[in-house]
């Protein structure tokens, strides 16, 4: 019984490896299009940055208020 295992631990290892490189990997796809136009978040990044500014300065100021008091 306690052989068993080993032998089919070893036989499931070997058999799942085999599968797996046994799999061929075709051509790569082509490039697609390339495509130059601007996404949404490049646009307006300034904004998030002034946002993102205003409120870890805001929160700075807030402990060092809570702090005071």
């Amino acid at each position: 019984m306690t052989m068993k295992k080993p032998i089919l631990f070893s036989l499931f290892a070997f058999l799942g490896a085999a599968t797996a490189l046994a799999q061929g990997g075709g051509p790569p796809n082509p490039p697609g299009p390339v495509d130059d136009v601007p996404t949404p978040i490049d646009d307006h990044i300034w904004i998030i940055l002034l946002v993102g500014l205003v409120f870890g300065l805001y929160l700075v100021l807030s402990k060092k208020s809570a702090l005071k008091d």
